[in-house]
């Protein structure tokens, strides 16, 4: 059972001071009769004075209810984007693991827009959610999280959408090739030969636009920023089981030779421009 929110009697909400319980009571009662009946757009005229009414019925048993309260959020959220949702983080977070999945969805990119630190645990578990939108939605917010922090010590967390290369959706995949470029020029003191290794991996997947994204992470990304990392990687792949792969004539294969050829020659570039 989800534990039940309430702002603090004294916390500013848009400039005014929350109200006091029995109105607050009476703003409960007139939410969950608009959330049964899923009036979402009159809940979300009232503001973030009913975000606690909102976050306490995600824990509702009824499915319309918690699913129309998450959608309520996202649009509160949307139109009112100097509202601070630091407090609410533990119990939006509570809700990756809710059995609605519209509700996870909504709370994924909620947490997303937060960006709030506190959330990346949770969001790291939800990157085993059966719904690959979900897990989109959660690497998505884990790289906006990354961004706005830059400070932070994220390894832990590129290793994580780093397996999401593996995933069964493609969708999935291909974000994760992209993050994890833009992630390794803003941290290029990480050791990227373990990522570069598992992206070269995905230069022959069987999804175009999962090949296009690690080709970019690879090239415009990891070897300008960490040529030696990325150049190890090649010749570790190509010395063990993918240079017998690489011996194939099909045209895939091909291609996959000549990219590894043309990062070979960028990381070389790279090394001596550092030099």
């Amino acid at each position: 059972m989800q534990r039940k929110v309430r702002k603090p009697a004294d916390g500013p909400v848009q400039g005014n001071g929350f109200p006091k319980a029995p109105l607050e009571k009476s703003i409960d009662e007139k939410v969950m009769g608009l959330l049964r009946d899923a009036r979402i757009d009159e809940i979300s005229v009232m503001g973030p004075r009913v975000v606690p009414s909102l976050i306490n019925a995600l824990d509702d048993e009824r499915e319309v209810v918690r699913e129309s309260a998450a959608l309520a959020l996202n649009r509160i959220r949307a139109t009112n984007p100097r509202y601070d949702w630091g407090w609410a983080v533990p119990a939006l977070t509570e809700n990756l693991d809710n059995s609605c999945y519209a509700v996870r969805l909504s709370i994924s990119e909620l947490l997303g827009w937060i960006c709030d630190v506190s959330a990346v645990p949770a969001l790291l578990r939800a990157l085993g959610d059966e719904n690959e939108t979900v897990r989109l939605n959660v690497a998505e917010a884990l790289k906006d999280i990354l961004e706005k922090h830059p400070k932070k010590d994220w390894r832990k967390v590129v290793l994580a959408i780093a397996g999401c290369l593996n995933d069964k959706s493609a969708d999935v995949r291909a974000y994760a090739a992209g993050a994890l470029g833009v992630i390794s020029e803003k941290h290029p003191e990480y050791d990227w030969k373990g990522v570069s290794f598992s992206l070269i991996l995905v230069l022959n997947d069987e999804d175009k636009e999962v090949r296009k994204k690690a080709a970019d992470a690879l090239g415009w990304f990891i070897a300008k920023s960490s040529p030696k990392d990325l150049a190890s990687a090649i010749i570790e792949y190509v010395n063990g089981n993918g240079g017998d792969g690489l011996a194939a004539t099909d045209s895939r294969t091909g291609l996959l030779f000549d990219m590894l050829d043309y990062l070979m020659r960028k990381c070389g570039e790279a090394m001596e421009n550092a030099a």
